[in-house]
């Protein structure tokens, strides 16, 4: 049945845009049903609560784009960023400078990508 959903709403996005991910949300869901909607064709996953998601990182299936969805805390950065491929809650400037003073100490030639959509107010500009 899962399977067959996934399928069905996979193909309606096709029709209305082909370049649409489905990012699915795996809030406590066990790493072994995680894994088996890769089958399915869904290559994107997302977690919440960096806790959770470093209980399940070692279980999880590698082929999958991690994505973080959730509100990162600065301190806790140093503990996903080496896991996820997309942080998409950056929601303030200083937690953009953790990220980036994080990724500089890995001293990565390839730095993970992530989208900073810039929410600050007429006051800090």
């Amino acid at each position: 049945m899962l399977k067959d959903n996934i399928i069905q709403i996979q193909e309606q996005l096709k029709k209305v845009n082909g370049g649409t991910i489905i990012l699915a949300a795996t809030k406590t869901v066990p790493p072994e049903i995680v894994n088996s909607i890769f089958e399915y064709g869904i290559k994107d996953i997302g977690e919440n609560k960096v806790q959770e998601l470093l209980e399940k990182y070692d279980k999880l299936d590698k082929r999958f784009n991690l994505h973080f969805i959730g509100r990162l805390q600065k301190n806790k950065v140093k503990y996903i960023i080496d896991k996820v491929t997309l942080i998409h809650a950056v929601d303030r400037y200083s937690l953009l400078k953790e990220i980036e003073k994080s990724l500089k100490m890995r001293q990565w030639g390839e730095v993970i990508k992530f989208e900073y959509e810039e929410r600050m107010d007429s006051r800090l500009e």
